[in-house]
């Protein structure tokens, strides 16, 4: 089951438990044990960059007017979007009720 709160996304499944902040996966536990396998203190100012053909990139969310919103799809999926100057993109995350997996 995903939650939506603000910018904040948290998964619960029978496998691990999730948060995404602002679309930066900054919380991943194991349910098996109760391991902590990932934890980000401070999340990036931009989970999403635009990779130039060049080999540049540039975060999604540069500049004053960038912005995130998060909208809960249904109970087992949300969509982080993103606004920036020079792009826009959609980080989609759901869970495989069957397996117990997030899915990004």
């Amino acid at each position: 089951m995903l939650t939506v709160e603000g910018t904040t996304v948290r998964a619960e499944t029978r496998t691990l438990s999730a948060t995404f902040e602002g679309g930066t996966l900054t919380r991943l536990v194991g349910k098996l044990g109760g391991r902590e396998l990932i934890r980000v203190r401070t999340p990036f100012e931009s989970p999403l960059q635009l990779v130039y053909a060049n080999g540049g990139a540039t975060d999604v969310l540069r500049g004053p007017d960038a912005t995130v919103s998060v909208h809960a799809l249904s109970p087992t999926r949300a969509e982080v979007r993103l606004h920036g100057w020079d792009a826009d993109g959609v980080i989609a995350i759901s869970e495989d009720v069957e397996s117990g997996d997030l899915i990004v």
